[in-house]
């Protein structure tokens, strides 16, 4: 998956005429990171991939290898044990936004 994902990472950011250093900016991550990913050095943590799939608007299946996405054949998702699904990245994108509003309501609580 290593290379496989690097190659389709470089793709991305070559269609979508992006710098690596302008999607760790989009990611809030560092550049180096984000290098290792692209390069085949590094595979990104699943927060990661949530996350790149999220700031360019892609189907979490683009990386996946069992994904005919990335060879434009089919827009399916693959939902094994293996892989992330699109329900896996809507419940874990909620997830956050629950942690993230219940420390606004904390830190309002404080303020009064």
């Amino acid at each position: 998956m290593q290379k496989s994902f690097s190659l389709k990472l470089l793709t991305l950011l070559t269609e979508r005429k992006l710098s690596q250093k302008e999607l760790a900016r989009m990611l809030k991550a560092k550049e180096p990171l984000v290098s290792r990913w692209v390069t085949g050095k590094a595979i990104p943590t699943k927060k990661s991939i949530l996350s790149i799939c999220n700031v360019l608007n892609i189907p979490l299946d683009y990386f996946d290898d069992k994904s005919n996405y990335y060879n434009n054949i089919n827009n399916s998702n693959i939902g094994d044990n293996n892989t992330i699904t699109n329900n896996d990245v809507r419940l874990e994108l909620l997830e956050e936004k629950v942690k993230r509003l219940e420390l606004e309501i904390e830190l309002l609580k404080r303020k009064k």
